[in-house]
């Protein structure tokens, strides 16, 4: 007869891992939706061959941004992979946040930090050109 005891044991291990990983993708997702940050950001995980490559993204997906995983051009949320892949890529993701924060501060910096050219509020700045046709707060 076998002794699964110890199988039992991995198993249930493997398992509480997979899903305590599993909660901190899904609350960071949630996270990450509130700030709303709508941009696409990658971290490359490099394996020992080109085959092992896979890339971490925050991505929409459908009609949501989430974080999802890059494997032989067939990219899906990072909850919808097997155990390896997840256990792979989970300890990117303060990297990809890093990635994320770079692409915003990119972002500030080509499109808010100067005055775009063609602006309809000439000599004045955006602030006041929305608070001069803003209408009066109800009271």
């Amino acid at each position: 007869m076998w002794n699964l005891d110890q199988l039992k044991h991995a198993v249930t291990h493997m398992n509480e891992y997979a899903d305590r990983e599993t909660h901190w993708v899904n609350a960071l997702e949630k996270d990450l939706a509130a700030l709303g940050v709508g941009l696409n950001a990658h971290v490359e995980y490099k394996g020992r061959t080109d085959a092992d490559r896979l890339v971490i993204a925050y991505a929409r997906s459908g009609p949501k941004w989430r974080i999802c995983v890059a494997k032989n051009n067939d990219m899906r949320p990072w909850t919808d992979w097997d155990r390896l892949t997840k256990v792979l890529t989970f300890p990117l993701l303060p990297d990809l946040i890093t990635a994320l924060t770079d692409e915003a501060e990119k972002f500030i910096t080509t499109y808010c930090a100067a005055p775009r050219s063609g602006s309809s509020t000439a000599g004045t700045s955006a602030a006041s050109a929305s608070t001069a046709t803003s209408p009066a707060p109800a009271g």
